[in-house]
């Protein structure tokens, strides 16, 4: 089968009579040719014909056939170019190759030249379609493999995940604390083309705001004191990867504003320089917090969220999505195990009805956090109830009692509380107060721990 049957070629040359010819050549080799003499409309062109290659002269009118490439090789990286000239220089040749040109023919051609450069060029373009093709397979297998989905609310994240990855939309992961989002940001650039780069993350909650200009963007030398040499910003060394903003509703606004006009621009500017360094990443973020709600409460960015939101990924918490329970914790007894050197069999059915009865409030990092915990002092070939921390005892035992009179949203939400109160007032009082440790226990952070005690009432009031 010849797959160049069916491949377009778009022409650009100011000769009617040499595209006439070029035209008649290849639509007998089996090719859907257009021509064109102007080279103002050739991106218009591209994008409503669609061509498998294009051809350009080097010296048209208005602008010549470099400028087209660099153009063309910029908002279409893919399209292979062959270029053609009456004025073959060996500078020339290797200017338009260094640019990205596929080939470079010489007027007058002879038809067997031009058949012969269009074949290859399309050959080859195959070829690297091809090549991008088994990769990207390979690595959604790799993802597949990697991430537990067993529950349907996150298999339909995972089907989301796999159908964007090989996009360059912007991506915003939405979920509560320790629910897994940079895991899911890390699966989706190893899904993506850009697998083969860096992956770069920041928490913007964890850098101090005078810090986080300087190393998302770098300095030059001299540009404040201490800044003995010019450096590179996290976002330059990220070229042709992705950048993973973590919680970037924690950004200061200031910081949003400068982070926006980055996007916008697809340049970076160091502080205290004045050059624009163009900049090739794609852009991931996080949150646990409703977006939305940050946005109306002025603490992001309206404009900056659609940029960085082109398409949202909600990760359920782990209470919703029951099903991954029992699937997480034999992948982390598994995980764990090898790097501690433990062989375990298993857990036994109580603990993976306490596991299925709990609510997790710090989500699949809570659950790794348990299984850490239990294979450390595990003393069976199984995990048994003794393994885990205390406020899991007798779990499985308690039913809780249920108002069937209200709502499903209010009655979830009611038991919810008595949950958190019953949890956290345990750990409260075992830990003498201390939220830190409160904080390790629970496997959350500091700032979760506040907000559920202030939630249920267990805050210490002001003196």
């Amino acid at each position: 089968m010849n797959m160049t049957k069916l491949s377009r070629v778009l022409i650009v040359d100011d000769e009617p009579d040499l595209l006439a010819n070029c035209q008649m050549i290849l639509s007998r080799e089996g090719y859907e040719v257009r021509t064109m003499t102007d080279s103002l409309h050739v991106e218009q062109a591209v994008s409503e014909f669609d061509p498998d290659l294009l051809i350009t002269d080097l010296m048209i009118p208005n602008r010549d056939g470099m400028e087209v490439l660099r153009q063309i090789k910029w908002s279409r990286s893919d399209l292979p170019v062959v270029m053609m000239t009456a004025f073959a220089t060996v500078e020339t040749a290797v200017e338009a190759m260094k640019e990205g040109a596929t080939d470079y023919v010489v007027k007058p051609f002879a038809r067997e030249q031009l058949v012969h450069a269009v074949n290859r060029a399309l050959k080859e373009r195959h070829l690297l379609q091809e090549n991008h093709r088994l990769r990207h397979e390979l690595a959604q297998s790799k993802v597949s493999t990697s991430l537990i989905a067993v529950d349907p609310a996150m298999r339909e994240v995972m089907q989301m995940l796999t159908r964007v990855a090989d996009t360059e939309a912007s991506v915003l992961i939405q979920g509560e604390s320790g629910t897994g989002k940079e895991v899911l940001a890390r699966a989706l650039h190893q899904a993506s083309r850009r697998n083969g780069s860096p992956f770069l993350a920041v928490n913007c909650g964890a850098l101090p705001a005078n810090l986080v200009e300087s190393e998302l963007f770098g300095h030059e030398k001299g540009s404040f004191t201490g800044a003995s040499t010019s450096r590179k910003g996290m976002l330059e060394e990220a070229q042709g990867g992705t950048f993973f903003f973590d919680e970037i509703t924690e950004m200061d606004l200031a910081m949003q504003s400068k982070l926006l006009r980055v996007i916008q621009e697809r340049t970076v500017r160091r502080v205290g320089g004045n050059r624009e360094i163009p900049l090739d990443v794609r852009i991931i973020s996080a949150t646990n917090r409703d977006p939305q709600e940050a946005v109306q409460q002025k603490l992001f960015r309206e404009d900056l969220y659609f940029r960085v939101a082109v398409v949202t990924l909600h990760v359920p918490p782990l209470r919703e999505r029951r099903d991954d329970i029992p699937a997480l914790a034999h992948h982390f007894l598994k995980e764990i195990g090898e790097a501690y050197g433990r062989t375990l069999e298993g857990f036994t059915p109580q603990v993976l009805d306490m596991f299925a009865n709990y609510e997790w409030p710090g989500n699949v990092r809570e659950l790794r956090n348990v299984v850490e915990r239990a294979i450390s002092l595990a003393g069976k070939s199984v995990i048994r109830e003794e393994d885990l921390p205390a406020h899991f005892h007798g779990i499985s035992k308690h039913t809780p009692e249920v108002d069937a009179q209200l709502t499903y949203d209010i009655a979830k939400a009611r038991l919810l509380d008595q949950f958190q109160t019953q949890y956290f007032s345990q750990l409260l009082s075992e830990e003498k107060g201390n939220i830190s440790r409160v904080a390790t226990r629970a496997g959350v952070d500091r700032k979760t721990v506040y907000r559920i005690l202030n939630q249920v009432g267990l805050a210490k009031s002001p003196n």
